[in-house]
């Protein structure tokens, strides 16, 4: 089952990341409007609906406790018997489970050393003042708000050659990740991805909520009076000499997409906003319903029989024979030794409904099978009669 709930779980949060971009793409049509929780939602809603999926298969699985297990279960219509895909083997689930473990063990010591070479670059920072605001001076690192708890700005020595405007849109930027807590918010994202290191939907959505966090500080930057064209300039500025710090932060630097930011900043107002929000807003809706339909994988109970090819179900006496439950044509019925009816080689016949639930079994067989049901009864019919059905029909005959 674990093979089938990751698949699925990164399906879903695929479809949640495309939602946000799809949301975002409307956010950014009005000016101001928050860009991150989108992706905040998207990144969430990919964490829960798994996990949901996780705790209700072994609810389900001890609800339907006579339904074979070890692989997974496709729905059929309604009335119909479930058709069972054969199990995936119990060493490929393993494997599975210990490729994550060690995947987010080496995620996680990637981040300690990062956390290590950044509290020891820590000691050669120094206190100075940029921008009317008291920071911390590096070498190369930054600018940056660095810190979860109490993040602190960091900007280059490099940043106090500018001039005073210039300087104070820079601490201004980090000034607003510290009021936002954005440091904090982009951890806590980033530790979702060590948890699931193998959810491509996930990495995408940490992605996108970092480009975010910072779309939506520039806005509030640029809000609060900063002229727009010179606080670009700032920008295409820090693109050349800014430093990534060694733990992800918001940040003034390439890895906060510098080049998709300027542009977003300078460009005008769309035409057409109405219609654009109505498209946008559909696909977003979309995509997040598409993602929450995801089929969760069902846990099951016991070894599973291939069924037969269409051709091999044909062969005389080599297949399955046709059920027809109140007259319904049934898509397919599973062969489980241990339970069941007997069939006449030996193997034990799955019978849906219940036995309880039954009125009346007719077994058509050879020349009479065929007869009725042509090629598709080579192998026999069964007509089940449940108990409801009986006593409906005997009801409409005595009316009549």
């Amino acid at each position: 089952m674990i093979a089938a709930w990751m698949l699925e779980a990164t399906v879903a949060a695929l479809l949640f990341a495309l939602g946000a971009a799809a949301a975002q793409a409307v956010l950014w049509l009005y000016r101001g409007a928050p860009v991150r929780w989108a992706w905040v939602a998207a990144m969430a809603a990919s964490l829960a609906l798994p996990i949901a999926w996780f705790d209700a298969g072994a609810g389900s699985a001890t609800a339907r406790g006579s339904v074979p297990a070890g692989g997974a279960t496709l729905p059929t219509a309604a009335g119909a018997l479930p058709f069972h895909l054969p199990p995936v083997p119990a060493g490929v689930g393993l494997a599975l489970l210990v490729a994550w473990g060690v995947a987010s063990v080496a995620f996680a010591l990637v981040l300690l050393h990062a956390l290590w070479r950044l509290r020891a670059e820590r000691r050669a920072w120094r206190t100075g003042v940029a921008g009317g605001v008291v920071v911390a001076l590096s070498d190369t690192l930054g600018p940056a708000a660095v810190g979860v708890l109490r993040p602190r700005i960091v900007v280059p020595r490099w940043v106090l050659a500018l001039d005073d405007d210039a300087q104070r849109a820079i601490v201004e930027h980090e000034r607003e990740h510290q009021r936002a807590r954005d440091p904090a918010l982009l951890i806590a994202a980033l530790a979702a991805v060590v948890v699931f290191p193998w959810n491509l939907g996930l990495w995408l959505g940490w992605r996108g909520l970092r480009r975010a966090i910072e779309f939506d500080c520039d806005e509030r930057v640029l809000s609060g009076g900063v002229d727009r064209p010179q606080y670009a300039r700032v920008l295409l500025g820090a693109w050349d000499r800014a430093r990534t710090p060694w733990l992800p932060a918001p940040s003034l630097t390439r890895g906060s997409g510098l080049g998709a930011r300027v542009e977003h900043l300078m460009r005008q107002t769309p035409r057409g906003r109405g219609m654009r929000t109505i498209v946008g807003i559909a696909m977003a809706a979309g995509l997040a319903l598409a993602a929450c339909e995801t089929p969760a994988p069902q846990r099951v109970a016991g070894p599973i029989t291939p069924v037969p090819s269409k051709a091999e179900a044909r062969a005389p006496g080599s297949g399955q024979p046709l059920v027809f439950v109140d007259g319904v044509k049934q898509a397919s019925i599973a062969v489980a030794p241990g339970d069941g009816a007997t069939t006449g080689k030996g193997q034990l016949l799955r019978l849906f409904p219940a036995a309880d639930e039954i009125a009346s079994v007719e077994v058509l067989k050879g020349p009479a099978a065929a007869a009725k049901y042509g090629a598709d009864g080579l192998n026999g019919v069964i007509l089940i009669t449940t108990k409801k059905a009986a006593a409906a029909e005997a009801k409409t005959g005595a009316r009549r």
